[in-house]
């Protein structure tokens, strides 16, 4: 998901109106000189390019008007300075203009552009494309592949203000690293039957390695976040998704240190 600069069509739009001031006897040495007109159909002819390899804009409609319109100013070098347009080669350039005018606003019409309000002091482009920006690089890093999607799934989410999809991700998240959490301090023990997060809390509660502090974190997840979410009758808002998100990378990023802790105090190392 990427975000387009609605200025950029504004500005595309007016460099186009060039067209509007040629006429008939207007020379082509005008148009390949160095005066106003000569630089804004130079202008235009780089903006064409733009529109025809620009992928967010995806014209089709009106896009033979448009190449014909750059590949016009492209062969305008190859004529004699004294010679002029004429009204027979005027009337050709204005209808193509014309009838981009009119297709690029109906496919303009038809492109799904909404406006995204900021979810308090989270930037909106974060949270659609680079959700891990909000994990520090170490958390990220210790972080498995599915965890981390997860996590990134939910920013898009809670920036769609789409609160139960949100919260539903950012606990998925938790339990993936809930996984790899297990599997450090168990040393690689078979994981338990029950592959939810109940069923990782009762089994981390047995490993004597495991601080109970993190238990009390995880649990207090699964009670006051995970179970009420699980009910089709509940209806998390807002409030909810981002408190979810808050204790989400709080608990992710704490058991990737505890198990970075863990992991050097095996091996022996400070």
């Amino acid at each position: 998901m990427k975000r387009i600069n609605l200025f950029s069509v504004y500005r595309f739009g007016g460099a186009l109106r060039v067209f509007a001031r040629l006429r008939p006897e207007t020379k082509y040495g005008d148009i390949q000189g160095i005066d106003d007109l000569s630089t804004d159909c130079c202008i235009a002819h780089s903006w064409l390019k733009w529109l025809l390899n620009n992928p967010e804009i995806p014209v089709a409609d009106c896009r033979s008007s448009a190449l014909f319109l750059k590949q016009f100013l492209e062969r305008t070098s190859r004529r004699a300075p004294d010679d002029v347009l004429g009204a027979e080669q005027h009337h050709v350039v204005k209808y193509h203009f014309d009838q981009f005018e009119t297709q690029f606003e109906t496919e303009l019409a038809k492109l799904n552009i909404y406006f995204i309000s900021k979810v308090n002091a989270y930037d909106t482009d974060v949270l659609l494309s680079r959700g891990r920006n909000a994990l520090t690089e170490k958390t990220v890093n210790g972080m498995d592949a599915e965890s981390l999607q997860c996590f990134e799934e939910g920013t898009r989410c809670l920036a769609l203000r789409l609160s139960t999809s949100a919260g539903f991700q950012f606990l998925r998240a938790v339990e993936g690293m809930m996984h790899k959490f297990y599997d450090v301090f168990s040393g690689g023990a078979p994981r338990p039957a029950r592959r939810e997060m109940g069923g990782y809390i009762d089994a981390l509660e047995k490993l004597p390695a495991v601080d109970p502090r993190m238990l009390d974190v995880l649990r207090s997840i699964k009670n006051l976040r995970r179970n009420p979410l699980m009910h089709p009758e509940q209806f998390p808002d807002m409030d909810d998704a981002q408190i979810t998100f808050d204790v989400a990378k709080s608990a992710i990023s704490t058991m990737v240190i505890l198990v970075e802790e863990h992991k050097k105090a095996a091996k022996g190392t400070p």
